[in-house]
């Protein structure tokens, strides 16, 4: 394998570990969404969605050089979230709680994780070269 390929095979293996890694911190999120500690409900899965959405495209965007690179983690954990969080189960009902303060939760699970993704593709968009691809 030449430089050029191996170099290239390096960059698609590093794109679908952190897209592996999205999905799994999308997964957690969704599942975390109602953590209690006591009668107190935890925020936990926001936390996980802002930090996910924002270290995972920084590092695909600076390992690789590329915008799409950098797009993918965010599109992957997305993608999870809405796909676990709202399609219905064979019981009918959903892994994102609504009603109360889970509710809020929730959509604040989905929300932050969503902004926190584009603010950061839209930063490494100005701070990454994508011409050179």
């Amino acid at each position: 394998m030449s430089g050029r390929g191996a170099g290239r095979a390096l960059e698609i293996v590093t794109v679908v570990l952190l897209c592996g890694c999205a999905l799994l911190s999308g997964v957690f999120a969704v599942l975390l969404t109602p953590f209690r500690v006591g009668a107190a409900l935890v925020p936990v899965s926001v936390l996980i969605a802002l930090v996910a959405n924002v270290v995972l495209p920084v590092l695909a965007g600076r390992l690789i050089g590329a915008g799409w690179a950098a797009a993918l983690p965010w599109l992957c954990w997305f993608v999870t979230v809405v796909a676990l969080g709202m399609t219905p189960r064979a019981e009918g009902d959903v892994l994102l709680p609504g009603g109360g303060a889970q509710e809020w939760v929730s959509l604040a699970t989905v929300f932050v994780g969503a902004i926190a993704g584009v603010a950061t593709l839209a930063w490494l968009s100005g701070a990454l070269d994508l011409r050179r691809r």
